[in-house]
């Protein structure tokens, strides 16, 4: 069955537009006095058996009861240099979902985005680690996902990624879609994972320059990271992801981002 996305429903990863002359519509008060948020979860899975790893948490907003565009949402705070303020606000939205789901729902690994900007914030550890104390999620269940929709230093990340670590949290590099573009942050933060954007892997079985993109990314991540290919719809493209050596897939070939609700049959244990 066919499901299109809308926008509170993404589709593995949000594509933030950076179009900072963009006046948000909404009004500042509006977006973060408002609003309301919930959070859906979109399975990532074994590409060879389908089993699930893990999920990555989704953010949607709405105001009113009327659903916001995510990508305007985050945009909106990170405009205004409150790009901490509404990663906390996502973080604590999917972590208090996750605690308050029924008890036979297990999830080992939860994948969350946060903007670059955000680790610069010296609250950002602090409150992060109290928010998972309070929701009883342990510090090795949780993949704080960077997204590079913003251009960052990483060396000026790399001191906050090395806390994360300490902590037995994990990273990944979100939105990775060419390795000339990433190999500095690949180098400086070495990240548990690399989620490889779904525009390479999107007709990726039609494509020799995708294949060939992804196979570069692969064999210089291997040996420190895993690779997860995100925006999989189509099982030629499962099966020419496989074959390049990718391990992990999340997409709409598997399932869409889904209620905690919604999600419950697939993760009982």
């Amino acid at each position: 069955m066919a499901i299109n996305p809308s926008p509170s429903r993404g589709g593995g990863g949000y594509n933030y537009p950076l179009d900072k002359k963009i006046t948000n519509p909404f009004g500042f008060s509006a977006f973060f006095n408002q609003y309301k948020l919930h959070s859906e979860f979109q399975p990532v899975v074994y590409l060879s058996t389908g089993e699930i790893y893990g999920v990555e948490a989704l953010t949607c907003p709405s105001l009113n009861g009327k659903p916001l565009d995510p990508q305007q949402w985050f945009r909106s705070a990170w405009e205004r240099g409150l790009s901490a303020d509404a990663d906390l606000k996502a973080l604590e939205t999917a972590l208090s979902t996750l605690h308050n789901a029924p008890s036979k729902i297990k999830i080992s690994n939860i994948f969350v985005n946060v903007m670059a900007s955000s680790l610069n914030d010296s609250r950002f550890i602090t409150e992060l680690c109290n928010q998972l104390h309070k929701h009883g999620i342990k510090s090795d269940e949780l993949i704080i996902e960077i997204v590079e929709y913003v251009e960052f230093n990483p060396g000026e990340i790399k001191e906050m990624v090395k806390q994360l670590r300490s902590l037995g949290i994990r990273v990944a590099i979100d939105d990775c879609k060419t390795l000339d573009k990433t190999r500095k942050t690949l180098v400086e933060l070495e990240p548990d994972f690399v989620k490889m954007d779904k525009s390479i892997i999107g007709h990726i079985h039609d494509s020799y320059f995708k294949q060939t993109t992804l196979v570069r990314v692969v064999e210089f991540v291997k040996g420190y990271g895993k690779i997860i290919a995100e925006g999989v719809e189509r099982a030629e493209e499962r099966e020419v992801i496989h074959k390049c050596g990718v391990e992990m897939g999340q997409g709409y070939l598997w399932a869409p981002p889904l209620s905690i609700e919604e999600l419950e049959p697939m993760l009982q244990v």
